[in-house]
């Protein structure tokens, strides 16, 4: 059992890290759940249900993390929105797996990105809201193209995304992607 991390931010004096606890239900061996969990300043603190969080921020005085919760019994994946602890699924209305991996938080909104699938469509999602597609990813319908989106910014209305897309396996190319804030 330990702590995994996928992100570091710091916000004035404290320093976090989210990411996932794995934890074996039956001993030390075999199968392992994840439990979504963050850290601050040394403290562990472990959320409802299995997942991890892939990002964290902190603005005003709030905490923000994005994530996914899987149900093991159907190894569907949903992705979430949590915001000082308490869980929003973002994109309920989809049947299958989703994820969410970008976030950035501000005045003028919580924006983060949500995927349908694996290399399926990314929404665009701002206050818990879905606001519009950002891209398609299914190519030609080949399981080996895919996309993500890594990180996101806003600043004066213009939505900046960067990620990669591939096309097979060796052949991956950085994307920068720009949509105004429309909502």
């Amino acid at each position: 059992e330990g702590f995994n991390p996928t992100s570091m931010p710091v916000s004035g004096e404290d320093i976090y890290f989210s990411g996932y606890v794995i934890h074996y239900p039956d001993g030390e061996s075999g199968e392992y759940e994840e439990i979504p969990a963050y850290v601050k300043n040394g403290e562990l603190t472990c959320l409802e249900g299995n997942g991890q969080i892939n990002s964290l921020t902190v603005y005003d005085g709030h905490l923000y993390m994005i994530g996914e919760i899987i149900d093991y019994s159907t190894y569907i994946c949903k992705a979430f929105l949590w915001t000082d602890g308490v869980a929003q699924e973002l994109h309920p209305s989809y049947q299958g797996s989703t994820y969410s991996s970008a976030l950035f938080v501000d005045a003028t909104g919580v924006y983060t990105t949500v995927q349908e699938g694996d290399g399926g469509d990314f929404y665009l999602w701002k206050d818990g809201q879905l606001t519009g597609n950002i891209s398609n990813f299914s190519g030609n319908g080949s399981e080996n193209e895919y996309g993500w989106i890594e990180d996101m910014y806003v600043l004066d209305g213009e939505i900046y995304m960067g990620g990669f897309l591939c096309s097979g396996y060796d052949n991956s190319h950085a994307v920068i992607w720009h949509m105004k804030d429309c909502s």
